[in-house]
């Protein structure tokens, strides 16, 4: 009976270190799956721009911030919106901000040996009339 009980401990710790545990399930999605994992959950965040009058807009954007977690043993990266956002303003000297934006967070994993966890950041680049 003892050694069915520690089994069953076995399997449980089996279970979390393979993926099941979610620390933080902030997001509108499904827990991740034991094997395999390919999800994308969609939230509407940031300044809907309603009076154009004063702002430029200067082009449609998209950025994108990753970050990746290996055997839950070595996790890096940065899949803050605030990089993604970086990162759709990059090569866009002229722009201030992104407005309209719609951010969408990516999750894959497989087995729970590999995860990445994306950000990306779609929205409307603009300049501030000064």
């Amino acid at each position: 009976m003892k050694k069915l009980q520690l089994s069953l401990v076995a399997v449980a710790l089996g279970l979390v270190a393979a993926g099941c545990y979610v620390p933080n399930n902030t997001y509108n999605g499904v827990l991740p799956g034991l094997l395999y994992t390919q999800e994308t959950h969609t939230n509407h965040v940031g300044t809907q721009l309603t009076d154009a009058s004063h702002v430029k807009i200067v082009k449609p954007v998209h950025g994108s911030a990753t970050a990746i977690n290996i055997l839950g043993l070595v996790a890096a990266g940065d899949c803050s919106v605030r990089d993604a956002k970086a990162d759709a303003l990059e090569d866009i000297v002229a722009a201030d901000d992104v407005l309209n934006m719609q951010v969408s967070t990516r999750v894959f994993s497989i087995l729970g040996i590999f995860t990445s966890i994306t950000t990306q950041v779609d929205g409307v680049a603009i300049r501030y009339h000064r």
